[in-house]
């Protein structure tokens, strides 16, 4: 006797394929607490606490491919309204939530940074100052003493670092070195010419703006 096994039941124990996200989509409950918050309210927020953006977007469930979908529409929406465009007349509801979500998130990553370069400014100062008062009181409750300390801590200069170098590494990531090492056996000055140029091209389709090319012949 050959057991069979029913398509239909089969079917009916794979798990549903999970809904596309989009940025006014409801959390899971178990991500948040309290009132619905959307994915796009939710990523805005873990920026906005110290979480890199794509890191955030992948916490509610949103690939890097698409939370980067998002914010590149959202701007060409703001870009095209700053070209005379209609809010209400020439864009979706969809692209209106991802103009929003672009500018929020564009804010969020901004004082995220802002927030570190100003931690690394005072490093530089030789660290920050924290205040602290201590008041000793008698056993009425009558003011006997009150002490003020002065002290100076120093955040982790490397951490600091690491974060702004991968938050923003376009100002603040560490340059690249690229050597090329060509032997012109024709000694022909148009040779190296072509070379410099073709070497410009390939470096000008990195996307990493903090590259810099140096052409020696």
């Amino acid at each position: 006797m050959t057991d069979t096994l029913d398509r239909s039941q089969s079917f009916r124990l794979t798990p549903p394929r999970p809904l596309r996200p989009t940025i006014s989509t409801l959390l899971p409950s178990d991500l948040t607490a309290g009132k619905p918050t959307t994915i796009g309210d939710y990523i805005v927020s873990q920026i906005d606490a110290g979480v890199h953006p794509v890191t955030a977007a992948a916490a509610a469930g949103v690939v890097a491919s698409e939370y980067l979908t998002w914010m590149r529409e959202g701007q060409l929406v703001v870009a095209r309204l700053n070209s005379g465009a209609g809010w209400e007349t020439d864009f979706t509801p969809d692209q209106q939530d991802m103009a929003i979500f672009a500018e929020r998130t564009v804010r969020a990553h901004g004082s995220q940074v802002a927030r570190l370069t100003v931690v690394s400014e005072q490093i530089a100062r030789g660290g920050v100052e924290v205040k602290s008062t201590r008041i000793k009181k008698d056993s009425a409750g009558a003011l006997v003493e009150t002490v003020e300390t002065v002290e100076r801590t120093l955040p982790d200069s490397g951490m600091v670092q690491w974060r702004l170098e991968h938050l923003e590494p376009s100002v603040y990531g560490k340059k690249a070195t690229l050597a090329i090492t060509v032997h012109d056996q024709t000694d022909s000055s148009a040779v190296a010419d072509l070379v410099a140029e073709r070497m410009a091209q390939i470096v000008s389709r990195f996307s990493q703006p903090a590259i810099e090319t140096t052409a020696t012949e």
